[in-house]
C-alpha cells in the first residue's frame, strides 16, 4: 500500500479569484490549521475587489450570484 503524501485540489470557481493561506499554527480551528480561502474577485479601477459598491449588499458580492 502507497501513502499520499500531497494532495492538490483545484479551486471550485471558474473565474477570478482571491486566495489566502492559513500556514500550520496560524489558526487553531481543525480544518484551517492548514489550507486556503478562494474569494471570487474582479478588476475594478485597477484593483482586485470582492464586490461593488460598499459590499452591504449580497448582490453586491461576485461570490453571490456564481455557481461554484
Amino acid at each position: 500500500m502507497s501513502v499520499v503524501k500531497f494532495v492538490v485540489i483545484h479551486p471550485v470557481f471558474n473565474q477570478s479569484y482571491l486566495t489566502s493561506e492559513h500556514p500550520e499554527g496560524e489558526v487553531e480551528y481543525l480544518g484551517d490549521a492548514i489550507g486556503r480561502d478562494f474569494m471570487v474577485a474582479k478588476f475594478v479601477n485597477g484593483f482586485m475587489k470582492m464586490y461593488l459598491n460598499d459590499g452591504k449588499k449580497n448582490e453586491d458580492w461576485f461570490c453571490s450570484s456564481r455557481n461554484s
